[in-house]
């Protein structure tokens, strides 16, 4: 990613696990904001503590994304991922797990696969991008959706 976010390939579900708990440990992050059952689940698997009801105590939020969308550097993420919080008053430390198979080009192929992946259901209620900090400058009317960005990739693989 261009905007100096930390970024980790793993190509197994036990190199996900190290790395989410040294990532963790580099980031001081000792409580983790995450709402989403299948990645509480890896939480606990890797005996790496969560809340899921109030984010202003967490040092950290753990999300999956709707896409990585490869030509801007930034992350899709939807209400899907974060619930009914906004963006801006999420914990700034934000890990992103995310797949392979959801890397996109653009912002169009990203749209295009929400509106495609929701179709039956309907859309989510919110959908937004964030990119890392140091992304500031060319970007200052983003400024509430700043994280300071960590994303794990892996290859697509059954949980």
């Amino acid at each position: 990613m261009k905007n100096n976010a930390n970024f980790f390939y793993c190509d197994k579900k036990d190199d996900l696990i190290k790395t989410l708990k040294a990532l963790t440990k580099k980031l001081n992050a000792n409580l983790i904001y995450c709402t989403e059952n299948i990645l509480q689940e890896l939480l606990s698997n890797s005996n790496l503590k969560y809340n899921n009801t109030d984010y202003t105590i967490c040092d950290a939020i753990l999300s999956s994304c709707e896409y990585l969308i490869a030509h801007h550097g930034k992350i899709m993420l939807s209400s899907k991922q974060l619930g009914p919080h906004g963006i801006k008053n999420l914990p700034k430390e934000h890990i992103v797990i995310a797949y392979t198979s959801q890397i996109v080009k653009n912002l169009n192929e990203a749209m295009s696969g929400v509106n495609t992946r929701y179709i039956n259901e309907g859309l989510p209620s919110t959908i937004t991008t964030i990119t890392s900090k140091n992304n500031s400058i060319e970007n200052p009317q983003n400024e509430g959706n700043i994280k300071k960005l960590s994303v794990l990739l892996i290859e697509d693989f059954k949980h």
